[in-house]
This record gives structure tokens, C-alpha cells and sequence, in this order.
């Protein structure tokens, strides 16, 4: 073969290869991507599925580490039971993320929940 070929063809052959690796890179990163629904986007929640919901907190309860608290939007709310420590910066009328299923009441059984803020986020300072 002549050189000139074999140029051609690690080009194509390279060109090929790239193009694999960037739909893998694509393909494999839809799941790491983080989307959430709205409350109102929530129709027919299904029990087997994994949600990530987002959405004002508007009413908040609890006892030790269980949580209860409704997240809403402009039309809709989602009533939310989680067990374990919320963020600090978790509180009525601010914005909240949760991951987890629905059970069998419509509820939804969070694993993780996190707490929104604006991007002017100050730390308190120490006394």
C-alpha cells in the first residue's frame, strides 16, 4: 500500500474510534445528569420507579429523624417521608430536592434529600 493510503485509512480509523468513545461518554452520562420533576409533572407516580422530585417545602414535621414534608410547585404538592438528618439549610420556604419511590398511600419515601439555595449562599459566621 502506499503511504498515502495508509494515512487515509488511521484517519478513518481514528476518526472512528473518537466518535465511539463521544456517544459512550454520552450515552453512559444521561443517568449522572441531575434533573428533577416538578410536583405538577407527577401524575400516575409509578411505585417501581426511581424519582428525583424538586420543589418548595412548604410544611415540615418531625419527630427524632423522621421527617414529613410537602413539596410543592405552582399547581401541586407531594407529601414526603424521610428518616435521617436534613441538611441545614433545610427549612419551610426554601427549595429541596429528594430522591426515592412512592408508595402504596402516594407518598414519597425519600433516601436522600437536599436543601436549594441562591447563588449569594453566605455561611454563618462563628461566633
Amino acid at each position: 500500500m502506499k503511504p498515502k493510503h495508509l494515512r487515509l485509512i488511521a484517519l478513518g480509523v481514528t476518526l472512528l474510534a473518537l466518535s465511539g468513545v463521544a456517544f459512550l461518554g454520552l450515552f453512559y452520562s444521561q443517568d449522572s445528569l441531575l434533573y428533577y420533576t416538578k410536583p405538577s409533572q407527577l401524575s400516575q407516580p409509578d411505585p417501581q420507579r426511581w424519582y428525583r422530585v424538586g420543589g418548595q417545602v412548604t410544611a415540615w414535621q418531625t419527630q427524632g429523624q423522621d421527617h414529613t414534608f410537602t413539596l410543592s410547585d405552582e399547581t401541586d404538592h407531594v407529601v414526603v417521608h424521610y428518616h435521617g438528618l436534613v441538611p441545614d439549610l433545610f427549612q419551610v420556604g426554601q427549595g429541596a430536592i429528594v430522591d426515592g419511590t412512592f408508595d402504596a398511600q402516594g407518598a414519597l419515601v425519600a433516601k436522600r434529600v437536599l436543601a436549594k439555595h441562591d447563588e449569594n449562599y453566605q455561611p454563618p459566621e462563628a461566633p
